[in-house]
């Protein structure tokens, strides 16, 4: 196998050019869906019940802008997914989940009160945004595996709780049917679980960009 002036094998520059392309493209893309969750958190705070009851306009808004960050954030994964298949996935069930937004709007728009069946759409959302999560976060703590495993343990266990809370967020719903005030504090306590997790998420993308661009800017720069 053919070396360089300095030792190096040809596979091994090969490897270490292809280890820092796809750094560049985590850092580059990770960085944009961590300032995506900013507007995405808003929209998640102006879509909930009490802001409906005070404006409906300004629910209706968070309704839009809610399905205009997910359409954007999918779009962004399936950029990752050339570095990572999951990405591809976590987007096209971002792309699902969307698409029940949109559902929901119309039902929103054309009805005083949405129909009761209506609660089986807000269902699939929710299982659909659960599968969509597991991936990104799956592909987050792939992709850092050499690169920072504390970090990529983060990802794992963040997973973990945003999964119970968005079952108790699904458990509630069905409860309403039975028994509304115990599902209203069921989807309350969910809903401050993941507040909690969106602001994790939102520090462990950023030190996940982070970790890329500095190695794709340094890792190789003193070899």
């Amino acid at each position: 196998m053919g070396e360089t002036d300095s030792g190096k094998t040809f596979t091994e520059y090969s490897q270490r050019e292809s280890l820092q392309y796809r750094a560049g493209i985590l850092a580059k893309w990770i960085w944009a869906l961590f300032w995506l969750v900013v507007p995405s958190t808003i929209a998640a705070i102006l879509k909930t019940d009490q802001v409906k009851s005070l404006s409906p306009g300004i629910y209706l808004f968070g309704q839009i802008l809610n399905v205009v960050c997910t359409f954007a954030y999918g779009a962004i994964l399936l950029k990752l997914s050339s570095v990572e298949s999951r990405y591809r996935t976590a987007a096209i069930y971002g792309f699902i989940s969307a698409a029940v937004g949109i559902l929901l709007l119309i039902f929103i728009s054309v009805a005083s009160k949405a129909p009761a069946w209506s609660l089986l759409i807000t269902l699939l959302g929710t299982v659909f945004a659960l599968i969509r999560d597991y991936n990104e976060y799956s592909a987050h703590a792939f992709v850092l595996r050499g690169a920072d495993d504390e970090l990529s343990a983060k990802w794992t266990a963040l997973w973990k709780w945003s999964m119970r809370c968005m079952l108790g967020l699904i458990g509630g719903l069905v409860l309403a049917l039975v028994a509304p005030i115990l599902a209203l504090i069921l989807c309350g306590v969910a809903s401050i679980g993941l507040s909690i997790v969106s602001v994790a998420k939102l520090v462990y993308l950023h030190r996940t960009a982070m970790v890329f661009k500095e190695y794709s800017a340094d890792r190789f720069s003193s070899k």
